[in-house]
């Protein structure tokens, strides 16, 4: 502990680098995260948590921000590991062995800060009465503050009055002893006030709960600086910063150019590029000539896809925007591509620019290609070849640059992806060659850059707020251990210039987090679980897409089968109007001989011949007549049916839309009106709502459509698996 206080060689900026750098290495921030997650629990029983936003809006109260993915990504590993439950139907809760001990644990730090308390300003009501014992506890709790703000957990040391204090420690602690009695006490009050604060550090040593106390302030300051970096410090470490290559995936790149449609992976690339740009970090901004290609064949390829007018049973989001903004604008789908084909203008303009590099042959990439290959097999993936060769190329370019950095502390180049297959892969193959691994996931790599980006809250303020409340200073911590590790570093850079053990402390903090996140067990386990989530939501979707066909297919049969009838009937109509035809015609003939074989007979034919010729001709105008009536009565019926079937089905369509209407309003009011119903406090009950909602409309409907009826029947059947997934 002495040799704590014995750096008078290095600046304050250089040790507050090594305390951050020593806590960082002891504790993972996002084991600090989970730790908070289950004391928001904890302290806040009466609330229901059900959601990873619900309590990141709790973690306010101790003024840290965190996003909803980092949230959402420690209840994950929590419930994995089984620190937090949540039982069918109820709220997230932390089991009651770990309920009890942090409660215990809470319990007895408030009360060793009131013993404390008590103790001390009881003593100074005594010895210096004109001073205000609240504003006396006040002016001592920010003292503290100030000294664990500027040295961090090396403040305990410094705070041991039997630990040899630096001459020039000592002035400093004077100085923020002093700036923390201005504003509180009156000018002719600061000194006494300075005493009896002087008073309560020199006695530390002979009040074993004063020490107590201060640990327990170092123990709030090690899980505070775990999870964020002062300002200050975080600008150092940029500073010292080696050049880095960062190579952009097509999948990251068709991210930030808005050619995919929303969600997480687009937050992350967003937020990762956002970060990068925004702090200047030296990183240089690359996406390889192979990337290139394969970006305009995916475009090609779409702008094919789009133009034949065929929509594919699972659009892509692209599909779904251009459908959009045509049916909105009428946009072609010329206009629509052109911004997407030109964006190599865009990622310069991001700074993203062309790497260029000799191409290998392709015979080079034959055995990895291959691997790659099985390796996709086995987890039921398939890749184009194109693809495949794309995706190897670029690993051994980036292996390449990565094998050529100037010295261990460089990363050299590393490649950007949200392709989890590749990622995973390059991590297996580089363990079993023995090699660093190069591929990155961009809210992995944003962990390993979080010591070198600033607080964007107001960190003076927060810090002063946060790191002395029990509740905090209660979670479990590594301070002992993050103690030594300080040790080690001011030991091993005792001899060193500060500017090269800046560097040497800077660069090997990041290669550290690198490894850390390569060699992250839990880690891998989370992507390879993602992996085959993944996996198992294709392979149901493609089940029920597959469904969906065999219905479709079905019911096109029967369409076909049905024009088919209608055309066999119309050809037998054809028929029977041509044979009427032919036979009108032949009556003509006979009428026209007969009426010859009557001219040439003169008046002298007999009159019987007459009756006959007169019935002939009756008999063939009442044919036709009939033939005429026929045919008109048969249109005036087709069409009195065809507006008929018009009506009755517009009618069976409102009322099977009306009463599909009034079944769910009276399920919607059953389930909020009756109390004590068991869907009500169902952690998914909105998404079963809908599924039940979804079965009552698709039954109601098939109901009142017969000849539909199969169809609608069948999607009823998905929204009762929808509903049995709900319940699950």
């Amino acid at each position: 502990m002495n040799a704590l206080t014995r750096s008078h060689n290095f600046s304050l900026t250089f040790e507050q680098m090594c305390n951050f750098a020593a806590i960082t290495k002891t504790q993972d921030a996002d084991e600090t995260l989970r730790q908070l997650i289950q004391l928001c629990l904890v302290i806040l029983p009466d609330e229901k948590f059900e959601s990873a936003s619900q309590i990141m809006e709790a973690m306010a109260l101790f003024d840290l921000q965190f996003s909803e993915q980092q949230v959402q990504a420690g209840l994950n590993r929590l419930i994995a590991q089984g620190r937090i439950l949540q039982p069918t139907d109820t709220y997230f809760t932390v089991p009651d062995s770990d309920r009890t001990q942090l409660q215990t644990r809470i319990r007895e730090v408030k009360a060793l800060e009131e013993r404390v308390r008590q103790e001390w300003l009881e003593e100074i009501s005594n010895r210096f009465p004109i001073l205000e014992t609240d504003q006396a506890w006040k002016a001592l709790q920010g003292h503290l503050a100030s000294v664990f703000r500027n040295h961090g957990i090396q403040a305990i040391a410094l705070l041991d009055p039997s630990i040899f204090t630096p001459p020039e420690q000592v002035e400093n602690l004077s100085s923020l002893l002093n700036e923390a009695l201005e504003g509180l006490f009156l000018p002719e009050q600061r000194a006494t006030a300075y005493d009896a604060i002087s008073s309560f550090l020199a006695t530390i040593g002979e009040h074993a709960e004063r020490a107590k106390y201060i640990t327990q302030l170092g123990d709030g300051v090690f899980t505070y600086f775990s999870l964020t970096v002062e300002p200050e410090v975080a600008r150092h470490f940029h500073k010292k910063l080696s050049q880095l290559t960062l190579f952009f995936d097509t999948n990251f790149l068709f991210q930030i150019c808005n050619f995919y449609g929303t969600g997480p992976q687009k937050e992350a690339s967003y937020e990762l590029l956002r970060i990068v740009q925004r702090h200047k970090f030296p990183f240089k901004l690359r996406y390889h000539q192979v990337t290139r290609q394969e970006m305009r064949s995916t475009i090609d390829h779409y702008g094919a896809i789009l133009r034949s007018g065929q929509s594919r049973s699972i659009p892509t989001s692209i599909e779904l925007v251009f459908h959009e903004l045509n049916a909105r604008t009428g946009i072609d789908v010329d206009t629509f591509l052109k911004p997407y084909e030109h964006f190599d203008v865009f990622l310069t303009d991001k700074n993203i620019l062309i790497h260029r590099m000799q191409a290998q042959r392709r015979s080079e990439h034959t055995p990895l290609q291959q691997e790659y290959r099985r390796f996709l097999e086995v987890r039921g993936k398939f890749k184009g070849e194109e693809s495949l060769k794309h995706d190897i190329t670029l690993l051994e370019a980036v292996h390449q640059l990565r094998s050529k950095a100037k010295s261990s502390l460089e990363a050299g180049a590393l490649l950007v992806t949200l392709d989890m297959s590749l990622y995973r892969f390059d991590w297996e193959m580089s363990r079993m060659q023995g090699r660093r691994a190069c591929v990155v996931l961009p809210d992995h790599f944003m962990q390993v850059l979080r010591p070198f980006v600033p607080s964007d809250s107001d960190f003076d303020r927060s810090f002063a707020a946060t790191f002395a409340l029990p509740e905090f200073r209660a979670m479990e911590s590594k301070l002992s251990q993050a103690q030594q590790q300080l040790f080690s570093y001011l030991t091993s850079y005792e001899f060193i210039p500060e500017e090269t053990a800046a560097s040497l402390l800077t660069n090997g903090l990041l290669m550290e987090r690198l490894h850390k996140v390569e060699n992250d067990e839990e880690l891998q386990k989370d992507v390879e679980s993602a992996m085959v989530y993944e996996n198992a939501a294709l392979l149901e979707e493609k089940a029920v897409l597959e469904k969906l066909l065999e219905r479709a297919e079905a019911e096109r049969a029967a369409k076909e089968k049905q024009l088919e009838q209608e055309k066999i009937e119309a050809e037998q109509m054809k028929t029977r109007a041509e044979q009427a035809e032919q036979l009108l015609r032949q009556q003509a003939k006979e009428l026209a001989s007969v009426k010859k074989q009557v001219g040439r007979q003169g008046s002298g034919e007999s009159k019987q011949q007459k009756i006959q010729v007169d019935q002939a001709l009756e008999l063939a105008a009442r044919e036709k007549h009939a033939r005429e009536e026929a045919e008109k009565r048969a249109e005036q019926e087709t069409s009195l049916r065809q507006k008929t079937e018009q009506r009755a089905h517009i009618y069976a369509t409102v009322a099977s839309i009306m009463f599909s209407i009034i079944l769910i309003a009276v399920f919607e009011l059953l389930i909020s009106l009756i109390p004590g119903v068991w869907l009500t406090r169902y952690r998914n009950r909105y998404g079963l709502q809908a599924a039940v909602d979804s079965l009552l409309l698709f039954i109601t409907v098939g109901f009142f459509h017969p000849h539909r009826r199969s169809w609608f029947w069948g999607v009823r059947a998905l929204a009762l698996l929808g509903t049995i997934l709900q319940l699950l």
